[in-house]
């Protein structure tokens, strides 16, 4: 990770009977908790749906949601045991359907914009392709959050004055608001928003800048 940090991550794939496959991401501790192995029967609780290159998983960070093997008293482990009984898993894995994208009622496509969690979208952000493209990354992220950074001492603001018009900074002489960016000139101006947050999800944290509405949304009040 860019702080230096290091954080156990390990995938698995997960199926049953209805011959459908989906894989499942273990971060930090859980990643350690168990002895993963092909074959057990494994119940996971409270995971959270993920759009990252399709369909996929992402397990909590409590030991606490995965249940290993004999340690079910379901009913449901005994009809996944018995469906496995007198198979290979490598026979069962290919016959496996990987889950995709649903599709709506009228047959399109959900969003492609993708749902990752915060490790994935820095590994992204560094990602050679990423930096080498030099355009936008757009995701959704499922967050809490931390923090929100208010500047101490009279220097520094959580809002600026900006341009009716375009939005960009203006400096402020003699009662007069003028925009370096278009060029016009006026008695008044608009404050903005623009301060940083922290959010965090069970695989990290990171530093966001709130800009505007953004941060109207999250601070529930203007910046008049």
């Amino acid at each position: 990770m860019r702080d230096g940090k290091v954080k156990s991550k390990r995938t698995i794939t997960i199926g049953d009977e209805s011959n459908s496959c989906i894989g499942v991401t273990l971060w930090g501790v859980v990643a350690d908790a168990h002895s993963y192995q092909a074959g057990q029967v494994i119940a996971l609780k409270n995971c959270r749906v993920s759009d990252y290159n399709g369909k996929s998983l992402n397990a909590t960070s409590f030991p606490s949601d995965i249940v290993i093997g004999t340690t079910l008293r379901e009913k449901r482990k005994d009809e996944l045991e018995a469906w496995m009984l007198g198979s290979a898993v490598g026979d069962l894995k290919d016959t496996m359907r990987q889950i995709g994208d649903a599709p709506r009622a009228n047959g399109s496509k959900g969003s492609n914009t993708p749902t990752l969690l915060i490790a994935q979208l820095k590994e992204l952000a560094e990602s050679i392709d990423t930096i080498n493209s030099n355009k936008p990354v757009y995701c959704n992220l499922n967050c809490d959050l931390s923090w929100v950074f208010v500047p101490e001492g009279s220097d520094r603001q959580m809002f600026y004055m900006a341009c009716e018009s375009c939005k960009k900074k203006v400096m402020e002489s003699m009662g007069r608001y003028t925009c370096e960016s278009c060029g016009k000139a006026s008695e008044t101006a608009t404050p903005t928003y623009n301060f940083s947050v922290r959010v965090s999800d069970c695989s990290g944290s990171i530093i966001l800048s709130c800009f505007g509405e953004i941060g109207e949304t999250i601070l529930g009040m203007n910046a008049r």
